[in-house]
């Protein structure tokens, strides 16, 4: 049975779209996503994050403890997302308290997720972390800039760091440009460290799961950190065209 949600706040009915993979625009938050969403049963071109279609007007999260979030439509100009670093041109989540803000998809990220290889190459165990602790594996810094912050999911073993808005970045790009070749300079870091081992096989392992990781942080970002589009993300910077 098709699963329909009205949008309180537009008055739109709205179906989900569990199994589409097709990158679109949320229609709220005006960011991109990916994966499943909602969209308008008219065909007039409202879609949105699944996290986008049915806020909660109340929101808190274990990084700050001491706030509450408010949905809004809408935030004061040049804002940035307080995950991201992202500007806010749509639907945030904001403290008055305290003056931060979050993309809806961004406060629902996964704090922890075992990602799995495919064909039983190893896993990795990711954590969210508000810091950055260490040189993000994407741009080789350890913060963004002095304007913006980024969340950063950290592997067990402490070695791999991804700047929420790193991966966010690199996705758009790719998504936007098709060239998933760019991509996959970031796991030609393992191909060449394996060059220089004796333990190639262990290096070639390792790079499969850092692509799997890469994929579920970029699918994570966008709204739908399921097996399906991990997979298509992680395909995307596995082939070269």
């Amino acid at each position: 049975m098709a699963r329909l949600l009205r949008d309180r706040h537009h008055h739109h009915d709205l179906l989900l779209l569990a199994d589409e993979i097709e990158p679109f625009w949320c229609y709220r938050c005006c960011e991109m996503g990916l994966g499943a969403r909602y969209a308008c049963v008219e065909r007039c071109g409202h879609v949105l994050h699944k996290d986008c279609a049915n806020p909660g007007e109340i929101l808190t999260h274990p990084f700050f403890p001491d706030c509450t979030f408010h949905f809004l439509e809408a935030s004061k100009p040049n804002r940035r997302c307080d995950a991201c670093g992202g500007d806010v041109n749509g639907y945030v989540y904001h403290c008055f308290k305290q003056g931060w803000d979050l993309h809806p998809c961004c406060a629902n990220l996964k704090h922890r997720k075992l990602v799995e290889a495919e064909e039983g190459d190893g896993s990795m165990l990711l954590t969210l972390h508000r810091r950055e602790r260490s040189e993000c594996f994407v741009c080789g810094k350890k913060t963004l800039n002095r304007k913006a912050s980024s969340w950063t999911y950290v592997s067990e073993c402490g070695k791999y760091h991804f700047h929420v808005a790193c991966m966010k970045k690199e996705a758009i790009e790719a998504v936007e440009e098709g060239r998933g070749q760019e991509i996959e300079k970031l796991a030609n870091k393992f191909s060449v460290a394996g060059k220089r081992s004796r333990k190639a096989s262990k290096f070639e392992n390792m790079a499969k799961i850092v692509k799997t990781a890469i994929g579920f942080v970029m699918a994570a970002v966008f709204g739908d950190p399921s097996t399906l589009l991990i997979s298509v993300m992680t395909t995307l910077f596995s082939n070269n065209g």
